[in-house]
């Protein structure tokens, strides 16, 4: 599906409030707005989850929009394992096989295709657990077409490299979070391909211990960060403004070219 390192859209502030600065949820005209001009500027994966409050529903509308070529460019993510509590307004984990099963069928009614299902929020007694196969050939069923896990801990990502179920891993890494350099090894060692998310720590990096903006150059040391860990996969970025998604872009594309060059 993907190769080298590619630039993906993180989805889950469509659907619930998130971040280091939390911000309103944008409207659906807002948010068709902001999706579109995303593609146009070439993004291409895209990782929603239901877990994500509104999120695959909003990104399944908007997918309906789009005629079948541009579709077929699109890497479709989500996961399941954490679920959205519309009563609580908040997500919970329920791994069970009834669980996992309900959550695939409801996520392909929103979003009508999975590229990569990621387990969510796993602990090792769920990704040893022999209803997990049950599932995942109840998946490949409904056309899934590639499996990953999306971990919190270093312990769930070694059984998931070392398993030949999956072919990615999800984990946070950036330079307050670099617990998980040892996730590229792992993913590299056993021909896995990395997702990573949170790059610029839920947007903290962006901002000085007084609250004011870093700057561009801020953006393109948090990129190359991660770059420099040598994988393959992509790395998500959480915005939903249009502007902020430009300058991302512009950042992880000058971060790729200054590490390629060695400057």
């Amino acid at each position: 599906m993907m190769g080298e390192v590619q630039f993906g859209l993180g989805l889950i502030s469509l659907g619930r409030t998130w971040g280091f600065v939390e911000k309103p949820l944008p409207s659906l005209e807002q948010a068709y707005d902001f999706l579109q001009n995303a593609i146009e500027a070439g993004v291409s994966v895209f990782d929603t989850a239901p877990s994500y409050g509104r999120s695959e529903n909003l990104f399944g509308q908007f997918l309906r929009t789009l005629d079948s070529s541009t579709l077929d460019q699109l890497t479709i993510m989500t996961k399941f394992g954490e679920h959205w509590d519309r009563e609580r307004n908040e997500p919970y984990t329920d791994h069970s096989y009834d669980a996992l099963c309900r959550s695939i069928d409801q996520s392909l009614r929103l979003v009508h295709r999975i590229d990569l299902l990621q387990l969510h929020k796993p602990t090792p007694e769920v990704l040893n657990h022999p209803d997990l196969l049950r599932v995942l050939e109840y998946a490949k069923s409904c056309q899934v077409r590639a499996f990953g896990v999306s971990v919190s801990d270093l312990t769930c990502a070694t059984i998931a490299t070392e398993s030949e179920l999956y072919s990615y891993l999800q984990f946070p890494f950036n330079r307050s979070n670099p617990q998980f350099e040892l996730a590229f090894r792992l993913a590299n060692r056993y021909g896995k391909q990395a997702v990573v998310n949170r790059p610029l720590g839920m947007g903290k990096h962006l901002y000085n211990d007084n609250g004011l903006h870093r700057g561009h150059s801020a953006l393109v040391d948090a990129y190359r960060f991660i770059l420099r860990q040598s994988f393959r996969g992509v790395i998500l970025t959480g915005t939903t403004s249009l502007a902020h998604l430009r300058k991302d872009l512009h950042a992880f594309r000058l971060a790729e070219e200054l590490e390629a060059t060695g400057r």
